[in-house]
C-alpha cells in the first residue's frame, strides 16, 4: 500500500508481473489515479458470468442443444439490464 500525493493508491501484485493500483473517485475523498474496489468488484463479477455463459454455450452446442438466440430481442434485454 502507498500514500501518494493524490489519495489513498493500494497497489496489488496479482502475478506475472501484473499490477493493480485502485484507488477512490476523488468525489469521496481518493485522487481517482486508479479504478475504485467497487468497479474492479463490478469488473470481476461481469467478466466471471460472461465466461460462465461462453462456456455453458459451448458445451450446449457441442451436445447439440444449442439454439439460436434473435439478435435485437438480446440486445434489448442487454440494454434493458444496464
Amino acid at each position: 500500500m502507498s500514500d501518494s500525493a493524490i489519495g489513498h493508491v493500494i497497489s496489488a501484485a496479482v502475478g506475472d508481473g501484473i499490477e493493480v493500483h485502485i484507488d477512490m473517485p476523488s468525489s469521496v475523498g481518493g485522487g481517482g489515479a486508479g479504478p475504485s474496489p467497487g468497479w474492479l468488484f463490478g469488473a470481476a463479477q461481469a467478466s466471471c458470468l460472461a465466461t460462465l455463459i461462453v462456456r455453458l454455450l459451448a458445451a450446449s452446442e457441442s451436445a447439440g442443444r444449442f439454439t439460436a438466440v434473435d439478435d435485437d430481442r438480446l440486445t434489448g434485454h442487454i440494454r434493458s439490464l444496464v
